[in-house]
């Protein structure tokens, strides 16, 4: 056939030498995949042929030798007809010797004829099928070997992968159509019937002999088809156990069976069982999505990262984490959680492996520390929580010392990923605090009458009066004078406005949580940002200043004072210590906010403070401020000199200069549009002044006139709103603080 197909080629004037078939190349896919599958199929066939073959062959050579002692059973013996004709012969002796005449026939052959026990009978049927069953298997698993050589020798016989591909298609249909798998696993059951046979046989045989033997040999057979019971039924009832014997498929195919026809009678309008094999059906059953899913999925990652202990082996899988938290993929939160602990948890180590190698310029170094911090960055955001005892490991140190590594990439890339871990915390920090959709009418009425005797009382003179001791009675540092201490306690006994400090405290005191002390502790070292402000800010939920604003309150409505008066200056001191928390006070968008442009100007701070180019690093700082500004970040809720500072920060990395080259377009683009959010007079005057005139932005295409018309259109709306409220001497001030502003940037340039 081969040659006839080699002639046919060569008479249409081709030949596998000289012939490139243009579809060579989507059937060479074809055979790479059937050639994986292929010898896969082909090397579970031939094992569990080879298993077969030994245990057939070992257990046939025990059937054997049972055999041979049952067989003899089912003929006469002819011990038995020796002992009949002794015994007779004894008998005519006795007679003889006696004188008496005995007339004795001769045994007739039906007095001899032998009919063996039914028992006997039976046991060498079980036994004999017994053995017939376990030469069939290692004659059907040797048949199988040689048909796995044949179709494997005939696919890769032909070079040509469209002839290859179409023998392999052609060979596999026969396969599929004569059922060659549904045969291969009848040979295991037929070997355990062989099995399961020899053994009944084999408690029959005993029962004759010895009663006490069979029971025992009974009962143990017993115990073990329960199990064998069992383990058939276990992978139907659950899908994921290891165990199964060659009936479980069959059973499997039955109990479906027979839910469908149950459904069709019940009318049963739910959803139907799934139909298919066991092995299709335990594939669809773990990729059904669920929380146990994501359980399994969470602890299989968690086992890869154990088992990977060489650092080539981390290497990769960090190189691989980025992938895994990509927007468009479908990993459920909990396991992308759970995954971003283990990064956290194992990057320390390949970090201070990179910062003691004494090679700095190793390629291998940095590739490792560049593809740990990219992982790091890429699981950050989902942190579900970042327990702050880590930051008192040697990470703080390692995270600082990446980030003024000689490696210019290292140092970049550390600068970003520190950012992004810090804003992770600054993330779970905010979930505690209460939201301002959350605030009453009645709280905003309270906060607005708070706020308005702030203004009219010295609050930071006040509360400079004292210092605190913990648990000790605070220090006094400074006595304000009497007509202050007059004027604070006339404004601070009426009765609207003790009111107004009894809900607010209690309010404060539903708002606080132990947890913000556990992710932001007061001096956070795993991040050099601004963290003083945002400490302030949460000084209106802190326990001690509102049990010393709740001991004042008691105090001022108690008249009796003491002689010298010190009850009445702490509760002065403590009432302005809450008022003082109350101006700085933020909620969860504020605070989260402020956070986050604290974080961008430390970023920006660092990298420009690193005074290298960093224009090949552009789409990691543009994605780390995509990160930061994400759900738009509000400056206004920043503090006015954090404000400045960013606008001064952006003006510098806008503005080339022979020691600091500008950063790249695309990144000051992205902080530019902060600018159009700016609303307080001030801020707006700034970037008009930051922007303007800038020639490196009019280079770049930077729509500069339009963006610099747009914030004098809202400064000159601010004035008129100011103006019309009345307040000439604070726009007064807030234009002399700008005309020095000015005056101090044109002094610099």
């Amino acid at each position: 056939m081969d040659e006839a197909g080699e002639k046919g080629d060569i008479r249409e004037g081709r030949s596998d030498k000289g012939y490139d078939d243009p579809s060579d190349k989507m059937w060479s896919l074809y055979v790479a995949e059937a050639e994986k599958f292929d010898k896969a199929l082909v090397e579970s066939w031939k094992g569990d042929m080879e298993g077969i073959l030994i245990f057939a062959g070992l257990f046939s050579a025990s059937v054997t030798a049972f055999i041979v002692e049952s067989y003899k059973k089912l003929s006469p013996d002819s011990g038995d007809i020796t002992v009949a004709l002794l015994t007779q012969i004894s008998s005519q002796l006795v007679a003889i010797s006696n004188g008496t005449n005995l007339n004795i026939s001769s045994p007739s052959p039906a007095n001899v004829l032998f009919r063996p026990t039914a028992s006997v009978v039976s046991v060498n049927i079980l036994w004999f099928l017994s053995l017939s069953l376990g030469l069939l298997c290692a004659l059907s698993a040797t048949m199988v070997q040689q048909c796995a050589r044949n179709y494997l020798q005939l696919v890769e016989r032909r070079p040509t992968p469209s002839k290859r591909a179409r023998i392999r298609a052609y060979l596999y249909g026969g396969i599929e159509t004569f059922k060659m798998r549904a045969v291969i696993e009848a040979i295991p059951t037929l070997l355990h019937v062989s099995l399961f046979l020899f053994i009944i046989g084999l408690v029959q045989f005993l029962f004759p002999i010895n009663h006490h033997i069979a029971l025992i040999m009974l009962i143990v057979s017993t115990v073990v088809g329960s199990l064998y019971a069992t383990v058939t039924f276990l992978p139907i009832r659950f899908k994921n156990c290891p165990f199964q014997t060659p009936l479980s498929p069959t059973c499997w195919n039955i109990v479906q069976h027979f839910e469908h026809l149950w459904c069709r009678f019940r009318n049963y309008r739910g959803d139907f069982p799934i139909l298919g094999s066991l092995a299709e059906v335990r594939g669809l059953v773990a990729m059904v999505p669920s929380p146990t899913q994501n359980k399994r999925d969470a602890a299989a990652l968690d086992w890869m990262l154990e088992s990977a202990t060489d650092d080539s082996e981390l290497e990769q899988f960090f190189d691989a984490v980025p992938a895994f938290y990509d927007p468009s993929g479908r990993n459920a939160k909990d396991v992308l959680r759970s995954l971003a602990w283990s990064v956290f948890h194992r990057s320390e180590s390949v970090l201070q492996e990179c910062l003691m190698q004494a090679d700095v310029q190793s390629p291998t170094r940095r590739r490792r520390a560049v593809v740990c911090l990219k992982a790091l960055r890429a699981a950050a955001p989902k942190f579900q929580a970042i327990p702050m005892k880590m930051y008192s490991r040697p990470w703080p140190h390692t995270m600082g010392a990446l980030r003024t590594d000689c490696d210019t990439t290292i140092s970049t890339l550390a600068i970003c990923t520190t950012s992004v871990l810090a804003a992770s915390v600054l993330f779970h920090t905010a979930d505690f605090l209460p939201s301002i959709s959350t605030v009453s009418d009645k709280d905003v009425a309270d906060g607005q009458l708070l706020m308005k005797i702030s203004d009219q009382l010295p609050v930071d003179e006040l509360a400079t009066s004292m210092m605190a001791q913990g648990t000790h009675a605070p220090i006094v540092t400074s006595k304000p004078s009497a007509d202050v201490m007059r004027d604070a306690l006339r404004i601070l006994k009426s009765n609207d406005v003790m009111e107004a400090m009894v809900r607010y405290l209690k309010r404060c005191r539903a708002s606080a949580s132990t947890n913000i002390g556990v992710f932001f502790p007061t001096d956070p070292k795993f991040y050099d940002f601004e963290a003083d402000g945002l400490t302030r800010s949460l000084d209106w939920i802190n326990t001690s200043i509102i049990r010393e604003a709740e001991i004042a309150l008691q105090c001022l409505r108690n008249p009796h004072q003491d002689e010298g008066g010190l009850l009445t200056d702490h509760a002065v001191w403590a009432t302005s210590r809450m008022l003082q928390g109350l101006r700085t006070k933020k909620m969860r968008e504020e605070f989260w906010s402020c956070g986050r442009l604290m974080i961008i100007n430390t970023l920006i701070s660092e990298l420009m403070q690193c005074r290298h180019d960093i224009s090949e690093h552009s789409a990691f700082i543009a994605e780390t401020l995509h990160r930061l500004i994400w759900r738009s970040v509000s400056p206004n809720d920043a503090y006015l000199e954090t404000q400045t500072k960013f606008i001064r920060l952006v003006k510098d990395a806008s503005t080339p200069s022979p020691d600091i080259p500008p950063f790249p377009f695309p990144v000051v683009e992205m902080l530019l549009r902060v600018f159009d959010e700016f609303e307080h007079p001030t801020s707006i005057t700034l970037a008009i002044n930051a922007i303007e005139g800038n020639q490196w932005l009019l280079r770049n295409n930077f729509p500069l006139e339009m963006t610099i018309q747009e914030l004098n259109v809202k400064l000159s709306q601010k004035a008129e709103t100011i103006t019309s409220h009345g307040h000439e001497n604070t726009m007064g001030s807030s234009l002399g603080f700008l005309v020095a502003c000015r005056s101090m940037d044109a002094g610099t340039q």
